[in-house]
């Protein structure tokens, strides 16, 4: 694949900047911590807020003889209450904008003195792995960067880090899960969403060309026991998995939406 073809995959892209995965840009927030993409929500807004300009003018310009006393009375008190609505949405918009929000914003100069201090230590750790087989160091730098919100991303293997990560923990998602299904609700449908869209993530490892072949060669056979679960605890034929597989290559990107849909319809 060109790289031009790449980077337009990628560029659908955006890294969630509350917990550092990777989700579509198009999503109005992140599926796996909730933070709101502010870029998609304000536009939203703001798209909202043009359509009841557009109704309050529309009514407040009834021409004066097709109208009734009546009709403009009414269109008068709906503008009035469209506008107290704009103005309480506008207020809530940048009391978001300018308290909780802005936390999430990442400092660019921190993140760049980060990676300078850090990446080096990443990068001899994942040596030290690919040569031993063993990626302790480098899993304890990960989860110590992802809980610090650091931009582990930067990492020019983050993606094999990342699915390292997956995998220590994968064995402690798969005990919960029973807990998960006794609780019911809508908590168990949200885990059953985010196990279902991990295990098809290691299901589609090989169709990625974000990792090399000796990581490949390395990740398979840690992910082939999670694969098989997922298939079992999903009912998942392989014409279901094809389909995913085919659309990952096709897009360059495991998509959470098709995904979310698909488990909602399994789990009826």
């Amino acid at each position: 694949m060109s790289e031009a073809v790449t980077s337009e995959k990628r560029a659908t892209l955006i890294r969630c900047p509350s917990c550092g995965a990777e989700h579509e840009a198009s999503a109005a927030k992140c599926p796996f911590c909730g933070h709101i993409n502010e870029g998609v929500d304000e536009q939203g807004f703001y798209r909202d807020l043009n359509d009841s300009r557009q109704a309050v003018k529309q009514m407040v310009d009834i021409p004066e003889e097709t109208a009734t006393r009546e009709v403009r009375h009414a269109g008068r008190l709906v503008a009035l209450a469209l506008l107290i609505f704009a103005l309480i949405a506008v207020i809530t918009v940048l009391i978001l904008h300018f308290s909780e929000g802005n936390r999430y914003h990442r400092d660019t100069e921190a993140d760049y003195r980060w990676a300078q201090e850090n990446l080096p230590g990443y990068q001899a750790a994942y040596e030290e792995g690919m040569s031993t087989g063993d990626f302790t160091a480098l899993l304890d730098l990960y989860d110590a960067g992802r809980k610090d919100n650091a931009p582990t991303w930067l990492f020019e293997h983050d993606r094999f880090a990342e699915s390292l990560y997956t995998l220590d923990h994968m064995e402690e998602t798969l005990a919960q899960a029973d807990e998960w299904k006794e609780a019911g609700g809508i908590r168990y449908l949200t885990h059953m969403k985010l196990l279902f869209y991990d295990e098809m993530e290691l299901a589609c490892l090989s169709d990625c060309e974000r990792y090399t072949a000796e990581e490949k060669e390395i990740l398979l056979p840690l992910a082939a026991p999670y694969v098989e679960d997922m298939k079992v605890r999903f009912a998942l034929t392989e014409e279901e998995m094809e389909t995913f597989r085919s659309a990952y290559r096709k897009n360059g990107y495991l998509s959470y939406t098709e995904c979310e849909s698909f488990v909602e319809d399994r789990l009826k």
